[in-house]
């Protein structure tokens, strides 16, 4: 799975840090509503804990009704206090930015997973951007 350097600027606006990282996860095709554990995880692999600050979710086909992403830590959402806050694309949306993350810390050894809470109606071809910073 690639990570790209990141640019100037991440999804909310702020800027980001000299030592942010971007990490796609991909999923071609029609998205139903699942957990994309093993296929699509990433894994904290650094000895330091990283700070997951961003959450970016795109379809390459607009789903007619809502859809959902969220995503787990450890099998958790990070969004476990305030759920509203998940990337939610309404029907016609092809990109949505997660509001505050609830458990934005990712220790050494911890992984991330995708999960799509709702599934849009011919929604394809999605595209979940994890910013993180050490």
């Amino acid at each position: 799975m690639p990570v790209f350097e990141s640019p100037q600027r991440g999804p909310l606006g702020n800027t980001q840090s000299d030592d942010a990282k971007i990490v796609p996860i991909v999923k071609t095709g029609a998205v139903a509503a699942a957990t994309y554990g093993t296929q699509f995880r990433f894994y904290n692999d650094t000895d330091y804990a990283l700070t997951l600050y961003a959450v970016r979710c795109n379809l390459g086909t607009a789903g007619s009704t809502t859809t959902t992403v969220d995503v787990l830590k450890n099998g958790t959402s990070v969004w476990s206090v305030t759920p509203a806050n998940r990337p939610s694309l309404t029907s016609g949306l092809l990109t949505a930015v997660g509001g505050a993350i609830d458990a934005p810390s990712v220790a050494a050894g911890q992984y991330l997973d995708v999960a799509v809470t709702a599934a849009g109606t011919s929604a394809s071809d999605m595209t979940v951007w994890l910013y993180l910073a050490s």
